[in-house]
């Protein structure tokens, strides 16, 4: 039967055609990166691929020679002429105004319009074989190749050595010195990621034991999962109006929400545990305590994608001791949206970070696997994760935003102080983490509730939880989650005095030793400052290091929306939800049973059940609410930030918003999208680095001084200010208003 097509329709046709075709054309005209001839002995160094960690204090010798290293990344660079071509084509994506809005690509079609020339990329690939190494993905935006091999086989082609570590009592592997790959290649190879198996941070922090109680309001030391404030998924609902969206239909029908992963769920039956339970349980068991088995159409899957074509890269994890991480990941996206399809997308870890394996291998995939929305809830700073690592992770979210599918991340859990992480003090300065850091990803940050603080808890609280273990009345007002002494806040409410800093300043004092409010805890954000590049001295930007230039969607409001700054740097975080874990009482709930690594069986009342914060729950949170925005619009939406900053700026202009002023809590604009966090700050403490330096630190007396962009004067790191800022981005959220109004 013949089709007959309309006016319309033909047109349509006609535009893909034409669209195609200069795919194909640009494809043709690229210029070629590897012209000469391919000589071993005249090499190429690729900077900034060495892990600070491989020094000689915790060398202990060669590793095997035998070694098989599966799986590692090579990651290549288009021509720098296309690299302008490509950032204005991504606003050009976003832009309403342009014939390219919404006009989303395939991998192959980014592949051929942004990627190095298909010869260079053969190149490439011809080399790796010649070197004795295997093949296994060439991936189709030409930007990663999947290979294999023996540590012998990587000394020889790239010249460095891997060799053993001992580093706080555990063994890793990593190269010694920057690969070298031959001069030829040198213009279309970014770097190996990575030669190494140090792994990232899971961006979650258990519920703290030191804690102002709610009742008495004062520090104490007993605190457990059985008191405080905690948040439950009404609770969530509530206060960041999520509840107005569930109960008009727009729960997440349709949606797909992705979280990536090193390790499948949780399966209580891998043991051989009696009775019927399975990697979903912990899921359920949730989903129906809290009240969302209402929404029948939600489910969870636990996938390992593997790529379109070549080898299957991505091998099963198991569940490791990150399944509290995929939990709490699975649990709370769920929470935002109810009626939404999670996938728990893993893989085993190589030399590379198994969820990037994930990612590469959905987005390979035609429509990239009909994913809506993703999120990674793991990290370590720019400095700590070295210029190929960092490229790793643009060159990925670039695809992924031209794909449609936006790309959330958590900022970090370090205050802004990325690069001492692990619950240490500030040492290296301020940093940010390099997997966050990208203009294609929104950053999301951490933020916690200011009613304990201004001693409101019952103006916000019910005395008695509802049918579904709910108790908030209303939006609360707002701080940056901050664990530190540093932090003004708790500082003032300890002693009286925000100083901590100086010999009587609160970090000074036996009580904040006691307390353990001597380390960088809490929702992180600062400036890009070694997206490339490396540093002089490990883990502290300086050396080579640059930043990612500002993305468009924060230069465009420099003078417009208060707070931005004009500093010609990508800055973070984006936007803020609630991640704190519990030293103001409010913490999240989760349903996590592996009695191994820390949980507990979900029985009896769920305030017993494991208490959780961090900024790997508010970035799981935040993608849920996009998907709601995606579900509304009909469409996939790409790169939230530029529709969100657009937002933010006109509700708070250059002066402000006084009406959406996140203090006023129950009080704030009925018709504000963000709501602007004004009290606070994410300071984290600090002291002289090991060799006697100090890198922004402000320490005029005393052993413990606070993280400063100035160590001469008091110029923290960082405080909230009116509209976009450090510790909060443009703020927090009224998903309703969001959603609504996008």
């Amino acid at each position: 039967m013949t089709r007959k097509i309309s006016s319309a329709a033909f047109v349509l046709v006609l535009a893909a055609m034409a669209f195609s075709v200069s795919i194909v054309s640009h494809a043709q005209t690229k210029p070629l990166l590897v012209t000469g001839k391919i000589d071993d002995n005249v090499r190429w160094t690729l900077a900034g691929n060495t892990r600070p960690e491989a020094n000689a204090k915790n060398d202990r010798g060669p590793v095997s020679p035998n070694m098989q290293l599966d799986h590692m990344l090579l990651l290549l660079q288009r021509p720098a002429s296309l690299d302008a071509q490509l950032t204005q084509f991504i606003d050009d994506l976003h832009n309403p105004k342009s014939a390219s809005y919404h006009k989303w690509l395939s991998a192959a079609q980014f592949g051929a319009q942004f990627g190095p020339a298909q010869s260079d990329v053969s190149a490439v690939t011809s080399w790796l074989e010649s070197q004795g190494f295997t093949v296994n993905v060439v991936y189709a935006n030409n930007m990663f190749i999947d290979f294999s091999g023996t540590a012998t086989q990587v000394e020889a082609a790239f010249h460095t050595q891997l060799r053993t570590y001992e580093v706080n009592g555990v063994t890793h592997f990593a190269n010694d010195r920057d690969p070298q790959i031959p001069a030829a290649l040198g213009q279309v190879v970014r770097g190996v990621v990575s030669l190494h198996n140090f792994r990232p941070k899971a961006m979650h922090e258990q519920i703290k034991a030191a804690h102002v109680d709610a009742k008495s309001g004062s520090l104490h030391t007993d605190y457990t999962a059985g008191g405080g404030l905690p948040l439950v998924p009404w609770d969530l609902a509530k206060i960041y109006n999520i509840a107005p969206l569930l109960s008009a239909g727009i729960s997440g029908q349709g949606m797909k929400i992705v979280v990536l992963e090193d390790t499948d769920l949780f399966n209580c039956n891998a043991g051989n545990t009696a009775g019927p339970c399975s990697a979903t349980s912990d899921w359920a068991v949730f989903r129906n305590t809290f009240g969302l088995g209402r929404y029948t159409a939600g489910n969870l899957a636990q996938e390992n994608p593997a790529p379109q074509s070549g080898t299957n890269n991505c091998t099963d994890p198991g569940d490791n001791t990150d399944d509290s991480e995929a939990a709490i990941d699975v649990e709370w996206s769920t929470a935002a949206a109810p009626s939404a399809s999670i996938v728990n997308a893993s893989c085993d870890n190589t030399t590379v970070f198994g969820g990037t394996i994930a990612l590469l291998n959905i987005l390979s995939h035609p429509n990239a696997d009909n994913v809506d929305v993703v999120s990674m809830s793991y990290g370590e700073s720019e400095e700590d994760s070295g210029a190929a690592l960092n490229a790793s992770f643009n060159t990925a979210f670039q695809q992924a935003v031209t794909q449609g599918v936006a790309i959330f991340v958590s900022s970090g859990d370090e205050d802004a102080a990325s690069s001492d992480g692990e619950g240490t003090r500030a040492r290296r300065g301020v940093t940010i983490s390099g997997w966050m850091s990208s203009p294609y990803d929104v950053s999301v940050g951490g933020l916690d509730f200011a009613d304990t603080y201004l001693g409101l808890n019952s103006t916000y609280w019910n005395a008695n939880n509802n049918v579904f273990y709910g108790s908030a009345k209303s939006y609360i007002m707002e701080q940056p989650w901050n664990d530190s002494c540093a932090g003004e806040l708790v500082s003032n409410f300890v002693t009286g005095s925000p100083i901590a800093y100086g010999s009587t300043g609160f970090c000074n004092t036996t009580t904040a030793a006691d307390f353990g409010l001597l380390l960088a805890v809490g929702g992180s954000g600062g400036p890009s400052a070694c997206a490339t590049g490396s540093p002089a001295v490990s883990g502290v930007a300086g050396g080579t290091c640059a930043g990612y230039a500002k993305p468009s969607y924060q230069s465009a409001y420099i003078g417009t929306m208060a707070g931005m700054p004009n500093d010609g740097v990508r800055d973070t975080p984006d936007v803020s939800l609630m991640a704190a874990n519990g030293l103001w009482g409010h913490f999240y709930l989760i349903c996590y049973s592996n009695a191994s690594n820390g949980g507990v069986p979900c029985t009896g009342q769920p305030i017993n059940w494991p208490g959780f914060g961090g900024t790997s729950v508010s970035s799981p949170i935040m993608a849920a609410i996009q998907a709601l925005v995606v579900q509304h619009k009909g469409s996939l939406q790409g790169n939230p930030n530029p529709r969100y900053y657009a937002l933010a700026n006109s509700e708070y202009g250059p002066s402000g918003s006084a009406t959406c002023n996140s203090a006023n809590g129950h009080s704030v604009g009925s018709s504000c999208i963000f709501y602007d966090v004004t009290l606070g700050d994410n300071i984290a403490d600090c002291q002289a680095n090991r060799n006697g330096t100090l890198y922004d630190c402000y320490l005029p007396s005393g052993t413990y001084g606070v993280l400063s962009t100035d160590n001469s004067s008091y110029a923290p790191a960082y405080k909230t200010t009116t509209g976009w800022d450090f510790a909060s981005g443009i703020g927090s959220v009224n998903a309703f208003n969001l959603v609504m109004n996008y």
